[in-house]
């Protein structure tokens, strides 16, 4: 049995002996294919999602995949990283990137 989550351009796979293996994923049209590879669904569940600075990082990334899930994402970030972080989305430098597969743009 494998389970695993594809987060950003990262696949990471825990295998049926717990060994944990890495892959790099496909990226079309410059996105991440986000396939779950274990369906879980989060809806009507927050998540807390600390580190998120801006679209290119793991928190980011972990941040969509739980919304995709269904879940309510909350993030939380380091002070000085707040303001550039406010500025991207009130620019809407970041839609792009907040796109879920339904559609919708990821909130926060």
């Amino acid at each position: 049995m494998r389970a695993g989550l594809v987060i950003g351009r990262h696949e990471a796979i825990i295998d049926s002996v717990g060994e944990l293996n890495k892959r790099e994923s496909w990226v079309l049209g410059g996105q991440a294919n986000f396939s779950r590879m274990l369906n879980i669904d989060l809806s009507g569940r927050r998540a807390l999602v600390a580190g998120v600075a801006d679209d290119a990082g793991f928190g980011f990334a972990i941040a969509k995949a739980l919304a995709e899930a269904g879940a309510s994402v909350t993030v939380g970030t380091w002070p000085p990283a707040l303001t550039i972080f406010l500025n991207l989305l009130e620019r809407v430098k970041m839609d792009e990137s907040r796109r879920l597969t339904s559609r919708e743009l990821l909130s926060f």
